[in-house]
């Protein structure tokens, strides 16, 4: 099967097995979130099921699965994942994010959106 139809396969399987799925939009992202962890527009940056416990110290409370704030802070199981900025004036297209991966201790920039100005 080709990567163009995965998705697709993917939520198809996801609806015929009773599984859900929480999708949000920022700035022309999608950002979706399911029983096989966080996807930013189609890539997968996370792992960890969504309803997966937190390990906590006693006493403390589990923080919320994932929290999107007003600034374009995402917040995945308690972890800064990404921060999302608006679409540059003058571009077509989601506007740039910084991915904070478990992998990447230090922020990865992504591409800005095309240009409409000629």
């Amino acid at each position: 099967m080709t990567d163009e139809f995965r998705g697709w396969r993917w939520d198809r399987e996801d609806a015929a097995a009773g599984r859900q799925a929480l999708v949000l939009h920022r700035w022309g992202h999608v950002i979706r979130c399911d029983h096989q962890g966080l996807l930013i527009d189609g890539d997968r940056v996370d792992t960890v099921p969504l309803y997966q416990p937190v390990p906590v110290a006693k006493g403390e409370a589990e923080p919320a699965p994932i929290e999107l704030g007003d600034d374009g802070r995402l917040l995945y199981r308690g972890r800064h994942v990404a921060t999302f900025s608006p679409p540059l004036p003058g571009t077509f297209g989601p506007g740039p994010y910084d991915l904070y991966a478990a992998q990447t201790p230090y922020p990865r920039r992504t591409a800005l959106g095309r240009s409409t100005a000629a």
